[in-house]
């Protein structure tokens, strides 16, 4: 699950949901599944997973998603967790960019 995630293959990830439901562990569904999507640039998936796991954690891993598509300049996956986080949040996350930004 998390590997088709992270080829963006979005097909083969509701495949296997249809097929696995809920027994897709949770560290597959929620932090391996959205962060990997959002490190490889797949939007998409991205959005899908969060959409269908109510209660998925896009900043987990400190800011780990939004760190990474920055990084990786996969621009509309920036804007899209920028859309979907508060002001505040907003604002941790950019600290948090920084400070990664200063340290290399």
């Amino acid at each position: 699950f998390s590997e088709a995630c992270n080829n963006g293959n979005l097909s083969v990830v509701k495949w296997l949901y249809s097929i696995l439901g809920d027994k897709i562990c949770a560290v597959a569904r929620y932090e391996h599944s959205i962060c990997g999507a959002c490190f490889y640039g797949h939007l998409n998936t991205a959005k899908w997973l969060y959409n269908t796991f109510g209660d998925i954690d896009i900043t987990v891993d400190n800011d780990y998603c939004f760190i990474n598509a920055c990084k990786n300049e996969y621009i509309d996956i920036c804007y899209w967790i920028m859309e979907l986080l508060s002001r505040e949040v907003i604002r941790k996350m950019l600290h948090t960019l920084q400070d990664y930004a200063q340290k290399e």
